[in-house]
């Protein structure tokens, strides 16, 4: 069963004229969020329509429609899942130079099959009255309780692979124990409703804090933000990617739409609505995020996938214990 059903016409490839269409896959977008990309629509002439489905639906479903599909693009909300979508072949890359958006490479895959349109720090929150701040990931998880509301073992795995990285360096027994040791902190997530539950620190996304309306307006309202790592190594994020399929038949509208939104005016609006962080701003401003939190990320999202699949068993192995 296909996934676009828009009266059952068969779909034309995209021509340079106005009055086109689009078609987004996406695990964080639903369909009433077409409302966001009004502005594009307006301007280019270009119709979006949007379907909400698992990241593992949509991969299943490029790989059985193939050449058949009505996909054109896919906004994924983890860099990994971007990366599994290129290794499954499903990708194409951005050729042209001219086409290609200028941001930074650590924020795009090195042949542009997929790039980057929203960056999502992991933060803590903690009360204010709570212990002195913790100025990395590390010192945190691993001298205090924490809990964490991403529940999923994927949610957490950007952040755990760079923590897997950074000791890389290290002893067997010190790589092989820093899962286990951080895991066995970790509490049960549950919104606060007394002064005691409130001190427990708090592992999430930006974007999950504020978006979470029961969430933000729990005990944790009064918190305070930690952007851990900013002495040091750099903050880790997440990144949300757009990446255009090999199958697309509306390819020129799909690229359009990347480089609209990886624009600098495009891109802060479209995060401010998504609470996470630009990938394109301008570095002379005066409250550029990327000077204070971004600026010295460490290492390529390529290299922090490596370790995925080891460290997700990892993950899997410390919480059962």
């Amino acid at each position: 069963m296909a996934l676009f059903v828009i009266g059952g016409c068969h779909l034309e490839t995209a021509k340079s004229s106005r009055n086109q269409k689009l078609f987004i896959a996406s695990d964080y977008l639903h369909a009433k969020d077409v409302t966001l990309f009004n502005s594009f629509s307006k301007e280019t002439g270009i119709k979006v329509f949007v379907l909400h489905a698992p990241k593992d639906s949509i991969l299943q479903q490029l790989k059985n429609e193939k050449f058949a599909t009505d996909i054109d693009i896919v906004l994924l909300e983890s860099v990994f899942d971007a990366i599994d979508f290129s290794k499954e072949k499903v990708l194409q890359p951005i050729l042209k130079v001219e086409d290609q958006p200028s941001i930074s490479f650590r924020l795009r895959a090195h042949d542009y099959q997929w790039v980057g349109i929203g960056i999502d720090p992991f933060i803590f929150v903690q009360a204010k009255d709570s212990l002195a701040p913790k100025s990395s990931y590390l010192e945190c998880l691993k001298r205090e309780n924490w809990t964490t509301n991403l529940k999923e073992n994927t949610q957490l795995l950007p952040l755990m692979t760079g923590l897997v990285h950074r000791v890389r360096g290290e002893s067997d027994s010190i790589k092989d124990g820093l899962l286990s040791h951080i895991f066995r902190r970790e509490v049960n997530f549950s919104r606060p409703s007394d002064s005691l539950k409130r001190f427990t620190t708090l592992l999430t996304t930006y974007s999950s804090f504020y978006s979470d309306t029961l969430l933000y307006n729990s005990g944790y309202k009064n918190g305070k933000i930690l952007f851990p790592n900013q002495s040091k190594g750099g903050l880790q994020f997440n990144l949300r990617t757009a990446a255009i399929i090999k199958q697309a038949k509306n390819y020129t509208n799909a690229l359009e739409f990347i480089k609209y939104f990886t624009e600098e005016k495009a891109n802060e609006r479209i995060n401010n609505w998504w609470n996470t962080f630009p990938v394109n701003s301008n570095m002379n401003k005066i409250f550029s995020y990327q000077k204070r939190y971004f600026k010295r990320y460490p290492i390529e999202f390529s290299v922090l996938h490596s370790y995925k699949e080891s460290t997700a068993r990892d993950i899997l192995k410390s919480r059962k214990k």
